[in-house]
């Protein structure tokens, strides 16, 4: 029986090291696509300022957008880059 004992014993421990690669994996890639997110929803953010800043007015329904990816965007652990750009969008013109 110790014999038997031993070899589920080795299979339990590479098992284990098994998934222990597989979650250290999922947790490398889930770091690289919070990183990815975050560049996206700062550019779709940064483009949207871009593009109504002139003017300085913009229709409601991409303000309630913008600010909903700006939430995202903290959520993810965003940064402040695009803290003064929201906060100055806040203040123009809805229509």
């Amino acid at each position: 029986m110790n014999g038997v004992n031993q070899a589920l014993d080795d299979f339990r421990t590479t098992v284990n090291e098994g998934f222990n690669k597989v979650n250290d994996s999922l947790d490398e890639f889930k770091a690289e696509q919070r990183e990815v997110n975050v560049a996206l929803l700062r550019h779709n953010i940064t483009d949207t300022y871009e593009n109504f800043k002139e003017e300085k007015k913009m229709p409601n329904i991409i303000y309630e957008s913008t600010m909903s990816l700006y939430d995202n965007y903290k959520k993810c652990g965003g940064n402040s880059f695009v803290d003064e750009e929201v906060n100055e969008m806040k203040h123009w013109e809805k229509f």
